[in-house]
């Protein structure tokens, strides 16, 4: 196998556990993605933005804490907003592209 960059040293370790950690919250990003997906959270979240995870978990009929553990999540990944901290609605162009794709 033959690298693209021209450089012999090898990558730090600090490096190479950086690229995995990036490579793992990717992988989680994906995975809640198609979580959301799934169970039609993005679609609910297009359909009544500014909804609380207890709003979207009675909607659907899913268990309020696992809906609120992955409103957590997808906020830190900046894929919801909140003014509040509570009501959450899509991140910009999130419903174009995960909503009504």
């Amino acid at each position: 196998m033959t690298n693209e960059s021209n450089s012999t040293a090898a990558p730090s370790a600090d490096t190479q556990t950086a690229r995995i950690f990036a490579w793992r919250r990717g992988f989680n990003a994906m995975h809640l993605i198609d979580l959301g997906e799934r169970l039609g959270l993005w679609q609910a979240l297009a359909d009544a933005p500014d909804s609380t995870p207890a709003d979207l978990a009675a909607r659907l009929d899913l268990h309020a804490p696992y809906v609120e553990v992955w409103c957590t999540t997808a906020y830190g990944f900046e894929l919801l907003d909140s003014d509040d901290g509570e009501r959450l609605r899509l991140a910009p162009h999130i419903e174009e592209t995960l909503a009504r794709p």
